[in-house]
């Protein structure tokens, strides 16, 4: 997607956001991630992030403690045990242990069945988890659960502490008794002892150094202390060096084996750092959200943008910490009103609210919730384009209205229905004559171009237009007059003054240029103001009006479409259970003539055979005709069904004989038809379909009477997830047998990925079935390989 300018998130503040959301995360990668976050426009990758940040905050209702800490990067250790026999630092080895306790905890908090069912989200990316105990006991057989070596990490190592303790205990005891030899003699300072170069000296006057053999490592800053070694603990000291050293190779030998044991394993430590990431960005969303109050919207399919009690976060976070009130706004763009002109005085709110419209659309594309009130709509846009601030530029040689220039021309050649535009002070920089006419012809051909946006100005000329335009909506900020100052609420329908003479007076202007001014400005220009008011107040009154019976009108064309439609519907019911009584009456017909034939025989030694021959001639005639009436049914209803989807097309609404919802047509040919059903297609024979009108979405509750009882109460989804192969086995089977009963047409089984185990089970109990024509995995956000589609 495209975001123009360059710094448009610096314009619209959203990297204030971005670093705020920063610090609410554990782990650095998560920060990177975050700071470097961009907008989407794929309305399917959106709501999934609204949806997981969501079922976050749910799991915090219920109480529950995400399983998640401070983690470092392992993106440098992944690289390097690439390397064969590489050994890492000891810190590194821990970071990776982390990442590896961090995992299994959070393996370990989806293993209830019930946290599938209640955060079925975060359970899904924890569902990719799958770890090797061997991996986790390698690590506890080195590691403590402080992060220490454990001694016993090998048998060498172990027998290595054990003399190094041994040494240590008799360098103890060995250099208490040199203090005491030395100190009686009188050669030692008070501090007795002190360490050099990690080894226990003696601390000696500088006059008695000569007296005690052993090795000077330093001496005092004044020279009146020497650090001596005695000789009594040089050899115990070179033997604990020994140690230390053959400790350090066998920790090296150790970390080596262990590299060794990891190295297989990097391609799981790269998805297993990018899943605590990607629940470390959930949660700090989550939290962050909880700050300005942030809520998931509603994403439209259509064109209806509709912000109810909407404000700016930031401004909100800033007025919190003072507590200041903050005034929300409420505004509706459709496909008929597709921008909003809003005029009123200077510092009135109008860029406040331009920004904060244009903030939370970024922040939406992003994934975050927003700050609006219950039942709010917006569009997800292709292009976020913005003309806000000082542009002037010296280093590129550009005036603020020739920077104004090159973006409206920008705006010009790159909107479509799929953009909006946010431009503040439109017009401005320029002769207001001159100005005005390029702004207004801009706006016109943004207006064909049928993009979104919302615009602030104080010329008369664009509000002009925007009351004479179809497409544009008047906006005012309000103004109390009485108090001489703004009130920050944005009022749709109609334009607003910028109230310069109420302002200048405010701030105390000399009354003698006042008056100057208002005669100069002239008595025409406060009431032509008033006029475009009044008359955009009534023609929005008529625009309502005029809607509301349109919309009446067409929910009338459907339901009289809908009633023809259903009495066709009745009258080929009618004929189906004609149909049916009359194979009935021919089956009757065919079991008495069966009767007869025996009857003949055994007639024969009675000599009635003549009687009963003539009775056989006329259920024979009965039969006949019972049957010539079946075929004469069973065509008309062929042809009559054949004819309702004769004109059949794209984009027609259809429903399935079968039963369930209306379903849009994407595709066909003579034999079948692809159906869009909710997030679902699939493909049926033409001959099973009948065309509806499209549903009419009503407010009330509707029941449905099905008059054809079900013996197989089927149902169109199997959950086997945590069940055992034999159970599995049985389930699938007895579902399959239903689905075919009750003449299913498509099904959908989850099974999960885990092992595979299932999925075989699925897959093989399938293929013993004729009817099934095609088994598949859906796309992997509808559950990739863990869900089976099955179709007949």
């Amino acid at each position: 997607m495209l975001c123009y300018p360059e710094d448009i998130y610096e314009k619209l503040e959203f990297d204030k956001i971005l670093n705020r959301l920063s610090s609410y995360c554990f782990g650095a990668p998560a920060k990177k991630l975050i700071l470097g976050m961009k907008a989407y426009a794929s309305k399917v990758k959106i709501e999934r992030m609204l949806d997981e940040v969501q079922e976050f905050q749910k799991s915090m209702d219920l109480g529950y403690s995400f399983p998640i800490s401070h983690y470092e990067s392992i993106a440098q250790e992944i690289a390097l045990l690439a390397k064969v026999d590489y050994v890492l630092e000891l810190e590194q080895y821990l970071n990776i242990y982390v990442h590896i306790q961090t995992i299994s905890e959070i393996k370990n908090f989806f293993a209830s069945k019930s946290k599938d069912e209640e955060l079925p989200l975060l359970f899904t990316i924890s569902e990719q988890i799958d770890i090797d105990p061997k991996l986790v006991k390698a690590f506890e057989r080195i590691f403590s659960e402080d992060g220490k070596m454990k001694h016993t990490a090998s048998s060498e190592l172990s027998r290595i502490f054990k003399y190094i303790n041994s040494k240590e205990r008799e360098l103890s005891k060995v250099f208490v008794q040199a203090i005491e030899r030395y100190k009686t003699l009188g050669y030692l300072t008070d501090n007795y002892e002190s360490v050099k170069n990690s080894r226990r000296v003696l601390s000696v006057n500088a006059e008695n150094k000569r007296r005690i053999k052993g090795i000077i490592h330093d001496e005092s800053a004044t020279g009146k202390t020497v650090f001596i070694e005695p000789e009594e603990i040089l050899e115990i000291n070179n033997d604990l060096f020994d140690l230390e050293t053959q400790k350090r190779q066998e920790i090296y030998k150790i970390l080596k084996a262990l590299s060794a044991e990891l190295r297989p394993y990097l391609s799981e430590f790269d998805l297993w750092q990018k899943i605590i990431v990607r629940y470390d960005i959930i949660r700090s969303k989550a939290l962050f959200a909880l700050s300005y109050n942030g809520k998931r919207p509603n994403i439209s399919d259509g064109e209806l943008i509709q912000l109810k009690q909407a404000y700016h976060p930031l401004l909100y976070l800033i007025h919190q910490s003072s507590n200041k009130a903050i005034v929300p706004f409420d505004l509706s763009l459709d496909r008929n009103n597709r921008m909003l002109v809003i005029s009123g005085p200077n510092a009135g709110g109008k860029s406040v609210t331009l920004k904060a419209v244009g903030l939370n659309q970024l922040m939406l594309q992003s994934g975050l919730l927003v700050p609006v009130g219950d039942d709010s709509s917006f569009v997800i846009f292709q292009n976020i384009m913005i003309d806000i601030g000082d542009q002037q530029s010296l280093e590129g040689d550009l005036s603020t209205y020739s920077s104004r220039l090159i973006h409206m021309n920008k705006f010009v050649e790159i909107s479509n229905k799929k953009s909006i535009v946010l431009i503040d002070e439109f017009g401005s920089g320029s002769d207001p004559k001159m100005g005005g006419a390029i702004a207004e012809a801009v706006l016109h051909k943004l207006v064909n171009m049928k993009c979104y946006g919302l615009i602030t100005t104080h010329y008369s000329n664009i509000k002009n237009y925007a009351f004479r335009s179809e497409h544009i909506l008047n906006g005012a900020m309000l103004f109390d007059r009485e108090a001489l100052k703004p009130s920050y609420q944005l009022k749709v329908g109609q334009p607003g003054s910028s109230f310069a003479f109420e302002l200048a007076k405010q701030i105390g202007m000399d009354k003698e240029v006042l008056d100057f001014a208002r005669k100069r400005a002239g008595k025409d220009s406060e009431t032509v103001d008033k006029l475009l008011i009044d008359l955009q107040s009534e023609k929005k009154v008529l625009d309502d009006q005029l809607f509301k019976t349109l919309d009446e009108q067409r929910r009338l064309k459907q339901l009289i479409s809908s009633y023809e439609r259903m009495k066709d519907e009745l009258d080929i019911r009618r004929k189906k259970l004609k149909k049916e009584a009359k194979e009935k009456s021919y089956f009757e017909i065919s079991n008495a003539e069966k009767e007869i034939q025996k009857w003949i025989k055994e007639a024969k030694k009675d000599k009635k055979e003549l009687d009963l021959k003539n009775l056989v001639n006329k259920v024979k005639e009965e039969k006949e005709k019972a049957r010539s009436e079946i075929k004469e049914l069973s065509n008309t209803i062929f042809n009559e069904e054949l004819q309702k989807v004769k004109d059949i097309e794209v984009g027609q609404f259809v429903k399935l004989k079968s039963g369930g919802q209306a379903a849009k047509v994407i595709d066909f040919d003579e034999k079948k038809v692809k159906l869009e059903m909710g997030i679902l297609n699939i493909e049926v024979p033409r001959s099973e379909v009948f065309m509806v009108n499209e549903p009419i979405v009503t407010k009330h509750r509707s029941i449905n009477t099905n008059t054809i009882s079900n013996p197989y109460s089927l149902e169109h989804e199997l959950d086997i997830r945590g069940y055992s192969k034999s159970e599995a086995m049985a389930s699938v089977q007895e579902f399959l047998d239903n689905a075919l009963m009750g003449s299913a047409s498509r099904l959908k089984i989850m099974h999960g990925k885990g092992s595979g185990v299932l999925k075989k089970v699925v897959w093989g109990k399938a293929k013993e079935y004729k009817d099934i024509s095609k088994i598949w995995h859906p796309e992997e956000e509808f559950g990739g390989t863990g869900v089976s589609f099955i179709s007949f």
